[in-house]
């Protein structure tokens, strides 16, 4: 009788190259729409893949995502995601997507102009057309920071603490 009763789906979660599991529906970062799922392929097998580098990618790319989106006047009336990722980090891939670096994504309600408008001044995060023909669609991306050389034989990032030595 019991056995007639519908059984809860598993939670999905992925390993991360540090040891520990988290839930696909969880937060990237913090407060934030996007989610692990957001970021990885479909397919369960290749997040086995996932390195210690693209992890730090993604995160840093969902920090910058996540800033702009809050600057937004509806950030905090959200009920549902705005983003609609399309393809994040891929491990099969043979161009950057399987650096986790590159984002191909749309923000509900908003083209790439609107949405470069919304960018932090403070930001590195960089939103590009793809194409005349799919206005709402952008390849998100954290430009680099040139590294400043201070002398002292260190960087401003790891003389202001940012990254450790």
């Amino acid at each position: 009788m019991i056995d007639d009763l519908p059984q809860p789906v598993p939670m999905r979660q992925v390993d991360l190259p540090s040891g520990s599991s988290v839930l696909v529906t969880r937060s990237l970062v913090k407060d934030s729409w996007l989610l692990w799922k957001d970021a990885l392929p479909d397919e369960e097998h290749l997040w086995r893949e996932l390195t210690a580098r693209a992890v730090h990618n993604i995160t840093v790319l969902a920090k910058s995502l996540h800033g702009m989106h809050r600057v937004m006047k509806s950030y905090k009336m959200c009920e549902e995601s705005p983003f609609t990722v399309s393809r994040w980090w891929d491990p099969t891939a043979d161009d950057d997507y399987d650096t986790g670096c590159f984002a191909l994504l749309k923000f509900s309600g908003m083209n790439a102009s609107e949405l470069n408008l919304m960018i932090p001044r403070s930001s590195s995060l960089v939103l590009a057309p793809v194409s005349p023909r799919a206005p709402d669609w952008v390849e998100a991306y954290v430009q680099e920071t040139p590294e400043f050389i201070t002398g002292l034989g260190l960087t401003a990032d790891v003389m202001s603490g940012a990254l450790d030595p």
